[in-house]
């Protein structure tokens, strides 16, 4: 797994709409750099102490993209609800990832 460190955090002044876009494209990419290479069973594991699995993390920022963008931008109604940190059986990392990606994008 690539570090967040060997990536290098995002530098320089300038436009601050370029530098926050900047942050997020790190920080979204941060997140799945967390479940590269996982299997389902690992990405569903929690730690001891810990109260969410990596796969619901990944889970739950896609619902929060979604109700960023359909809810506070667009006016749509949302929800938001507790299973999106414990996701079904159903969800795979592949899947996980893959809305997540295009949730970002």
């Amino acid at each position: 797994m690539t570090s967040d460190a060997e990536i290098g955090f995002p530098r320089g002044t300038g436009d601050e709409r370029e530098l926050l876009l900047r942050w997020l494209r790190y920080l979204r990419g941060a997140v799945l750099r967390k479940v590269e290479g996982l299997d389902d069973e690992r990405a569903r594991w929690t730690p001891e102490g810990a109260l969410i699995p990596l796969l619901g993390i990944v889970n739950h920022l896609t619902r929060v993209e979604w109700r960023w963008i359909d809810g506070a931008m667009l006016g749509r109604p949302t929800d938001r609800a507790e299973a999106e940190f414990r996701p079904g059986p159903e969800l795979t990392v592949d899947s996980a990832v893959a809305a997540y990606r295009d949730r970002a994008a």
